[in-house]
């Protein structure tokens, strides 16, 4: 992803023109050759020179070395004073607690799309460049600019964090228009707030606010980006006793979106004869938001979810397992509301079709809806049968993701530690050979968050100093999250909950199934 964004970056700042014939150039001069990347950046260097349309503050190799050969990317600060904006950057770190001994800068492509003009949406080109030094350059409003966005459509790879006034600017306009900034930038709005809060850049009370407008959003991206951020609160909170608080304000989003007139639960004729989708984006954002409120326990979305289970049960063929019965956008999402609210009976019966099923794709939603279920001794059963996978019919690459999955079962979490703890010696025996193998038995806890998991991981790695092997890297960089958790649970709990109490009535109505 990082390779696909800063060649992005590059084509907009060298314009379409200029990076399309250089690339060709460079692909024709060194057809059936080898080349190292500082001969493409040559044959843009050179296009640049030529065509004259572009004025790059250095060569292109200049430039792009400050984005390959360094790690990490920035975040630019913007503070706005009147009509004068001043932008500096700094490198961006997630972990709250680290720190640079030598700061890192890059070459930094800016432009600017000010309130007052958003056809600035559409020039991505850069109009200003920060230098990879401590140096800040200015951008100049209209008087009557009521809020700016930097790095028009995303196509700069880095973060921005605004002055205060600036976020509330922003979220005002996205409550009351927010369809006035261009869907990509909203979506950068909710990314960035989001991730500077974690990394304690930002208050959490400007971040959480901007996403009050999402009931009204209708395009997939910013849903996406809010629900994968917000992925991270949820771990934090879902052991605790305010994970209800959560709940609460997630169903308060999603329920004027369920409200829409036509929006309704996939069914296997939503699917075009064809197969192509005049939309893409719209079946991911159904999906999205159904998976969305299964998980949070919505009444309506579990009710459809557990008739189509039970259709599809009904209906099953045992000499065609794969005859289509189920909208396949929504397969998993099915399976792991039929197995949560099920029975036994039930649980069996997805695994029994995951060994009949032909499909690799099939048996990876089978295996994590049978992580779904509310029963611990269910869970534990699923993890004993994981030491034997052969004759339960598992296949061996499948145990550590279903590992994976009960380990993120908040249920079933405590019940995947003790197994590791108690079966360390079969499992380095059966997967310590591999390269990551045995690391795949450790990182799902890191999503541990309490001083008391830290030391379970601890006393676990002290036990086991001499056997690590290929698992002695997981082992450390899953205390790493575990020591980072415990930070931001310390930082932010208190203040993320507090927010939460505030502004989550629109979902306490909801009942829960």
């Amino acid at each position: 992803m990082r390779c696909a964004s800063i060649i992005r970056m590059m084509n907009h700042f060298l314009t379409e023109e200029v990076f399309t014939n250089g690339v060709s150039k460079y692909l024709k001069e060194f057809e059936y050759q080898n080349a190292v990347q500082d001969d493409l950046w040559e044959h843009l260097n050179d296009e640049a020179n030529t065509m004259q349309i572009v004025d790059l503050p250095a060569t292109v190799k200049e430039v792009m070395d400050t984005w390959t050969l360094q790690t990490g990317y920035p975040v630019v600060n913007a503070m706005r004073d009147g009509q004068n904006v001043t932008v500096n950057q700094k490198r961006f770190l997630l972990d709250s607690t680290a720190t640079e001994e030598t700061p890192t800068y890059w070459y930094v492509p800016l432009n600017l799309v000010r309130s007052s003009n958003v056809a600035e949406f559409d020039s991505t080109n850069a109009t200003v460049w920060l230098y990879p030094n401590a140096s800040s350059v200015e951008f100049t409003l209209d008087q009557d600019d009521e809020w700016y966005i930097i790095n028009a459509q995303q196509t700069g790879y880095y973060r921005v964090n605004y002055d205060e006034k600036n976020w509330e600017a922003l979220n005002k306009t996205l409550s009351e228009s927010h369809e006035v900034i261009h869907v990509i930038n909203r979506a950068q709005i909710l990314d960035d707030a989001l991730n500077l809060a974690r990394a304690g850049l930002l208050n959490y009370t400007i971040a959480l606010s901007l996403t009050q407008y999402l009931g009204q959003e209708k395009s997939y991206i910013p849903w996406a980006t809010t629900a994968d951020n917000l992925s991270y609160l949820r771990r934090m909170l879902e052991t605790s006793g305010k994970y209800e608080e959560y709940r609460a304000y997630i169903l308060s989003l999603i329920k004027d979106v369920l409200a829409r007139v036509g929006f309704e639960f996939p069914v296997l004729e939503d699917v075009p004869a064809n197969g192509n989708y005049p939309d893409v984006t719209e079946v991911m954002y159904n999906e999205l938001i159904w998976g969305t409120a299964c998980q949070m326990g919505e009444p309506w979305c579990h009710g459809n979810a557990t008739e189509q289970f039970r259709n599809w049960k009904g209906n099953y063929n045992q000499s065609a397992p794969d005859q289509a019965l189920l909208n396949p956008n929504i397969k998993g999402l099915v399976y792991c509301e039929g197995v949560r609210s099920g029975t036994v009976e039930d649980w069996d019966f997805v695994y029994e079709h995951y060994n009949k099923t032909n499909y690799a794709a099939e048996r990876t939603l089978l295996l994590a809806a049978m992580a779904c279920t509310k029963e611990s001794w269910l869970l534990n059963k699923y993890l004993y049968m994981l030491l034997d996978p052969v004759t339960n019919g598992i296949r061996s690459q499948d145990v550590s993701r279903a590992f994976a999955y009960i380990a993120a079962n908040p249920i079933g979490r405590a019940e995947a530690f003790k197994f590791v703890k108690v079966n360390w010696d079969h499992l380095k025996e059966s997967y310590g050979g591999g390269i990551s193998a045995l690391g795949r038995f450790i990182s799902p806890f890191s999503n541990f968050n309490t001083q008391y998991e830290l030391e379970l991981l601890q006393t676990l790695k002290r036990e086991n100093e001499g056997t690590l092997g290929s698992a002695a890297r997981a082992m450390d960089q899953t205390i790493e999250s575990v020591v980072i958790n415990i930070e931001w649970m310390n930082k932010n709990f208190d203040a993320v909950v507090g927010w939460l109490e505030a502004n989550n009535a629109g979902g306490r109505g909801i009942s829960v199934l």
